[in-house]
């Protein structure tokens, strides 16, 4: 919270950074690599590189940009905040958060189909519904560059993401 707090009165001082209160009913998407940290070994080894395990996060968050981007949204002004193997999306309705999930298995099924099996990654997906504190933070252009949540609703989410089944 003091690091959010930091950096939004930092980015607040700057005249092109907006912090914007977006609190209200929404759709929360929890989603979590499976075995991220056999994935990220592997990767880190095979290259005796750690800046390829930032690269694989980064991949990761493409992914999932590609899945908004598919269904009609834009990546820069959905509020995604990354967990390190995965990321919480805030959405305004749940056709929108559903159709987003179904939009990541079906990228990742496309790509998996392809890859070598210690390269293949799933993904569990957990969604609710309910009332969200979020505050953003967008530049000029109202691309979101950083997020603070807050509610049941995420908490929801992502324990429902825990107990489900690989590729839902």
């Amino acid at each position: 919270e003091k690091l959010f707090n930091a950096i939004a009165t930092q980015f607040a001082c700057q005249s092109s950074l907006n912090l914007i209160d977006r609190s209200g009913e929404m759709a929360v998407v929890s989603l979590d690599t499976v075995h991220y940290t056999g994935l990220a070994e592997t990767v880190e080894n095979t290259f005796q590189d750690a800046s390829k395990v930032r690269e694989l996060n980064h991949k990761i968050l493409g992914h999932l940009r590609d899945a908004l981007r598919k269904c009609g949204l834009d990546p820069k002004t959905v509020p995604l905040q990354p967990t390190g193997d995965g990321a919480l999306v805030y959405l305004p309705t749940l056709q929108q958060a559903v159709s987003f999930a179904q939009g990541v298995l079906d990228r990742e099924h496309l790509l998996n189909h392809h890859r070598e099996q210690q390269w293949r990654h799933w993904t569990r997906i957990g969604i609710a519904v309910g009332p969200v504190c979020l505050e953003v933070v967008t530049d000029f252009d109202g691309s979101v560059v950083a997020v603070d949540a807050g509610g049941c609703a995420i908490i929801e989410a992502v324990r429902l993401q825990t107990i489900c089944w690989v590729g839902g």
